[in-house]
């Protein structure tokens, strides 16, 4: 997990090439131009799921999310929200590994808790779990971006 502000992300250049290009992709301003839904930055390698009304959930009421292939990069737009982390054990997942939506369900307690808002971003690794969209100040939505990075 990477967690920082907006202003330093450029520190983060180097770890994989198709990161360096959301990073500039992002530096750049071209942000503003996403349009709700699924948008190609380069095909299949680099794309961002912008959701202008994702639903927040009470932090009970959610589970972890798990990706092998794909690194998440998360910016809200509007409002904040909660991301959660733990550490990764078999035992706690609740499904099989999904290979076409690159994602395992995963249940139990979280360890590390970050506030994401529109000057924040984090960066989930592969391998990590994370439960995004946890409900900060009884908002029911917030507006975000994920990146989905494929990891090389």
């Amino acid at each position: 997990m990477i967690f920082d502000t907006l202003e330093n992300i450029e520190k983060y250049k180097g770890i994989y090439n198709n990161l360096d290009t959301v990073i500039d992709f992002i530096k750049d301003g071209k942000i503003k131009s996403l349009i709700s839904g699924k948008n190609l930055i380069n095909g299949e390698d680099i794309y961002a799921n912008c959701n202008m009304e994702a639903k927040t959930v009470n932090e009970a009421d959610g589970v972890c999310e798990m990706h092998k292939k794909y690194l998440d990069l998360h910016i809200d737009l509007e409002g904040s929200e909660k991301i959660l982390f733990m550490v990764y054990s078999k035992e706690k997942e609740i499904n099989s590994y999904c290979e076409e939506g690159d994602y395992v369900l995963l249940n139990g307690n979280k360890n590390v808790e970050c506030l994401l808002d529109k000057n924040h971003f984090v960066i989930c690794m592969t391998q990590e779990p994370h439960m995004p969209c946890v409900r900060v100040d009884n908002k029911d939505s917030i507006s975000k971006v994920i990146f989905k990075i494929k990891a090389e």
